[in-house]
């Protein structure tokens, strides 16, 4: 998979090099997979746009044209040309050089992205249901498996968060929410891995990022103390505002829960029976009754 930017790699060498008059060097790149010649470099560094696993061997060799043991390495270097050859090259023509007995390995993987979402636990059962929403502004911090801390950021609108550009390895990831009113839903329920809080009951999780996978997900469950609303709907026949004894429960009744803060909609009940009950956060709200009768 291609990068968008190359990785420069820098070389170094093992202390001071002196190279005889008339002789050049060269870094060459080789793949693993192939063993084949992917780059060649005159300087201590290269730039690599592509992932996987790499050696780097360098090469001393005669680059005088009079010499009998030049060796023309613009043109037999090629991209594509195996390690096999060169080595063969060598020991059939005897020619003077010197090729690095073991070579330099490394690494570079695609980045991958860790990313989530902080959502609202209604039924604090740790599965996100249907109509919980996310909670926006929640901290996120990610560490190294060390303790140190590599980013951090907040929860958006819909309460999710993702940090870019993260190579496999092992991490922990911590989630802060100023409100303390919230704790966190219990870990791990249920079947579907997709829909489960993620994180214990400090709100943290060590998770390891795999090579073989683009995404990882860390989703958070959090909850708040609810308490209840509930009444009775009623038709005021004699519009006074107090229920008479003849005067008898209304169906069809459409109650919208609202937080009077930031006006957001928590809960749409559609009252099929004359008295109706719901639980609702302990916050300051106001109820909107839409009559359809």
């Amino acid at each position: 998979m291609l990068r968008r930017n190359p990785v420069r790699v820098r070389y170094a060498l093992n202390g001071i090099e002196f190279l005889p008059p008339g002789f050049s060097r060269k870094f060459i790149l080789i793949s693993d997979s192939g063993q084949e010649i992917l780059k060649t470099s005159d300087s201590l560094y290269t730039d690599i746009m592509r992932s996987g696993r790499f050696y780097v061997y360098e090469l001393v060799y005669q680059n005088d044209p009079l010499s009998p043991d030049y060796f023309d390495a613009t043109n037999f270097l090629n991209l594509g040309t195996r390690l096999n050859e060169v080595l063969q090259y060598f020991k059939s023509t005897a020619k003077c050089h010197a090729l690095s007995k073991r070579p330099a390995f490394f690494e570079l993987y695609n980045c991958r992205k860790i990313e989530g979402t902080v959502w609202e636990d209604f039924d604090k059962n740790g599965i996100r249901n249907s109509g919980e929403t996310g909670i926006e502004r929640v901290k996120v911090f990610l560490y190294d498996d060390q303790n140190n801390l590599l980013d951090s950021m907040m929860t958006d609108t819909f309460g999710q968060y993702v940090f870019l550009q993260f190579a496999p390895g092992d991490y922990q990831i911590k989630f802060v929410n100023e409100d303390k009113n919230f704790s966190f839903s219990p870990q791990d329920q249920g079947v579907d891995e997709d829909l489960d809080s993620d994180v214990n009951q400090m709100g943290e999780l060590y998770f390891s990022v795999f090579p073989g996978k683009i995404i990882t997900v860390v989703d958070a469950g959090m909850i708040r103390p609810y308490g209840m609303i509930g009444d009775y709907v009623w038709e005021d026949s004699n519009g006074d505002g107090i229920q008479q004894s003849n005067e008898i429960g209304v169906n069809g009744i459409a109650i919208d829960l609202i937080e009077a803060s930031t006006g957001r909609l928590i809960k749409v009940l559609s009252v099929s029976w004359i008295h109706w009950v719901i639980r609702v956060i302990i916050d300051l709200i106001m109820l909107r009754k839409e009559c359809i009768i």
